[in-house]
């Protein structure tokens, strides 16, 4: 969506709920401050990512039945755990640094993609 057809938008609904979808939270950002520049007064505008709404949405009525969020480190080693058993499995060697088993970073990273995914 162009910044002309946000501020367009803006200015015919200048107080109703908008919710426009972005990649990543900081291209929202940028694109709020873009529309809060070019158009005369706004309300209501929210630029957010796919996955960030449906959390926001669904975590709630997660938390309340008792879910918790694993915490970096513990989603970072079950990934590392799965793609090494997928690789032994499939008699593949991983090669991913000096010593060929995946980094506690690599881990992060894939536990990051997958929760991304998730959603």
């Amino acid at each position: 969506m162009a910044l002309s057809s946000v501020v367009s938008l803006c200015r015919q609904h200048p107080t109703d709920v908008k919710l426009v979808f972005v990649p990543q939270a900081r291209t929202g950002r940028a694109l709020e401050d873009a529309v809060a520049q070019a158009a005369d007064g706004w309300v209501g505008l929210t630029c957010t990512a796919p996955t960030a709404w449906a959390k926001a949405l669904v975590w709630p009525l997660l938390q309340a039945k008792g879910y918790r969020l694993l915490s970096a480190g513990t989603a970072a080693l079950l990934v590392i755990e799965a793609v090494e058993a997928i690789a032994e499995a499939h008699q593949k060697l991983l090669l991913v640094g000096d010593n060929e088993r995946l980094t506690v970073q690599a881990g992060a990273e894939l536990a990051r993609v997958f929760n991304a995914l998730r959603l």
